[in-house]
């Protein structure tokens, strides 16, 4: 490869989706020249290699990217993300450029969950029952069975926006305080099974996964309430997954990307919920990591580059057979700026995303807290009793400075 080529990254991943510890750039070896488009400046960007250029925007959108790459597009070899907000946007300015990766209509199916109700029907995959919110009204009269409903957003992961209600005089209600069209949300009839998430990637046709059970509803996180998941050490159930995944990429048409699924376990048998084609959040690119010596946000970088996952190191370089992440949030009532996060003393996990009182964090419904941790251990069980004492005695403490 030339060593004039050029690779553009839309991060949000604060450096991680390309930057190693020593603070390179892993494409370097590869002869690619890294160039990095960002809305939010950082310490993670402070004393770049001589072959990486910043780029700070004041708005990351389609038309901030595009000016971007079109000052390398004679040496730009490909763009990526590891972001959900920006995957539509970078498929766009390729099909513009034409640079090859993933193209719009490819990322539209992983990105709106309408789309994903209509591919998993094609293919025969089960999933729940579900209508436009737009025709909830007419849909739901017909179906008195069906009591029991889930409002989520079309186009937003993390559980932003999603909320559980019990009839259709509770979704009319819901609809009625959003300013956005209806059309924009799905009502799915509610799935009363243990939510599993299956994370991995596809590429020469070879599946490399792990499969993990959230330890609550992801739906009822955030503020005082963490998001916890562990893996899942049942081989049976790993297999059961492994056939319903390859299912799924099938569906969907990856062969050369990295995936985040997530599917209710109903009666031992798998019933689709949603699909992303990018690494998952909080701590699932450390557990995997940790299980499959590869980091995801690399390799998402790598593959969308056309690059062999191979190309794609570790970041943790350790390896164990159980894994588990626990992500905390400022409880809604505290001011953002007011607090920092105090471990307590814990000091159980092997890799920990701990953030300042400036850099952003969600409330609740995701990935990005103010606090994340990633645990390792022999078996799914001590993995397990790891996050339960995190979750019972981690705490916040006053942010030093005037506003504490």
């Amino acid at each position: 490869m030339s060593p004039r080529a050029h690779a553009l990254i839309v991060d949000r991943s604060r450096a991680k989706s390309w930057r190693q510890d020593d603070g390179s750039s892993f494409l370097t070896r590869h002869g690619i020249a890294t160039v990095v488009v960002s809305d939010r400046p950082g310490a993670h960007y402070a004393g770049l290699p001589s072959d990486t250029r910043l780029h700070l925007v004041e708005s990351l959108d389609h038309g901030s990217i595009r000016r971007v790459a079109e000052e390398y597009a004679p040496d730009l070899i490909g763009l990526s993300t590891c972001s959900e907000l920006f995957v539509e946007d970078v498929a766009s300015v390729r099909a513009a450029l034409g640079v090859p990766g993933p193209q719009p209509g490819y990322t539209a199916r992983l990105r709106d969950k309408w789309l994903m109700k209509e591919t998993a029907a094609r293919a025969g995959i089960a999933t729940a029952w579900g209508v436009l919110a737009a025709d909830a009204a007419r849909a739901l009269a017909s179906r008195p069975d069906v009591a029991r409903l889930f409002l989520k957003p079309r186009g937003l992961s993390g559980s932003r926006g999603a909320r559980e209600l019990r009839g259709a005089e509770a979704v009319t209600a819901a609809l009625d305080g959003i300013s956005r069209h209806p059309t924009d949300f799905l009502v799915e009839e509610f799935v009363d099974g243990d939510l599993h998430h299956i994370d991995g990637y596809v590429s020469g046709g070879e599946l490399t996964f792990t499969l993990s059970r959230y330890e609550r509803p992801t739906h009822r996180a955030g503020g005082t309430v963490p998001l916890s998941s562990h893996t899942i050490d049942d081989p049976v159930l790993s297999g059961r997954a492994a056939t319903f995944v390859r299912r799924v990429l099938a569906a969907w048409d990856v062969s050369h990307d990295v995936f985040h699924c997530e599917a209710f376990l109903v009666d031992g048998a798998f019933v689709f919920c949603e699909m992303a084609g990018r690494p998952g959040g909080a701590g699932v690119p450390g557990v995997f990591d940790l299980l499959r010596g590869r980091d995801l946000r690399f390799t998402k970088t790598a593959l969308d580059l056309g690059l062999p996952a191979q190309a794609a190191p570790s970041r943790l370089r350790r390896r164990s057979p159980a894994g588990g992440w626990t992500v905390f949030y400022v409880p809604r009532t505290r001011r953002r700026g007011a607090v920092s996060a105090d471990g307590g003393g814990l000091s159980e996990h092997v890799w920990s995303d701990v953030r300042g009182a400036a850099e952003p964090s969600v409330a609740g419904h995701a990935g990005v807290g103010i606090a994340t941790y990633v645990f390792e251990g022999r078996t799914t069980t001590e993995v397990r009793r790891r996050i339960a004492r995190y979750e019972s005695r981690w705490s916040l403490a006053p942010a030093a400075g005037p506003e504490a």
